[in-house]
């Protein structure tokens, strides 16, 4: 996309939600391009979920890999942090949700801030794992700040 003559690739953004929030998480070990981060209901240290993870989280995962303690640090976000991260990150997450405990994105907040990153929460009080359009609200707000202001320009951002 950042090849794209249409694109800005000084304003981009990756929104992830539940496992797309671990998919852009990972981002952040490896490519520096993206200025702005998403992460919505995902779980981000997947060896300590493993253990505490209800029935239903522990099927999703076996359905999609084997969780030997390898491949859960592979897919953990915390696990592979960078040292320093230079970008601006939203999680938001849940209080109510069962899928993913809320303390999965409190402990990706503090290791996120302890490496440098610009961190937001919208850790939404009654929310489950599906927050829907209740998203969209600090979603919009973080994008206007963090992409929008730092250009000057809105051109083309209606959310």
């Amino acid at each position: 996309m950042a090849q794209r003559p249409e694109i800005d690739a000084d304003r981009l953004a990756v929104w992830g939600v539940a496992d797309g929030a671990v998919a852009a998480g990972l981002l952040m070990d490896y490519d520096r391009r993206p200025k702005s981060l998403i992460l919505q209901s995902g779980a981000y240290d997947m060896v300590s979920l493993w253990p505490e993870a209800p029935l239903r989280t522990k099927f999703t995962m076996i359905h999609q890999v084997w969780p030997s303690r390898r491949v859960l640090r592979e897919r953990s976000v915390i696990e592979n942090l960078p040292k320093r991260v230079d970008c601006s990150v939203l999680i938001v997450h849940g209080a109510r949700d069962r899928r993913i405990p809320i303390r999965q994105a409190i402990r990706l907040e503090d290791e996120l801030k302890s490496r440098g990153a610009h961190v937001e929460t919208a850790y939404m009080a009654n929310g489950q794992h599906d927050l829907g359009s209740r998203a969209r609200g600090p979603v919009r707000d973080f994008l206007r700040e963090t992409l929008v202001a730092s250009n000057g320009t809105a051109t083309g951002f209606d959310f």
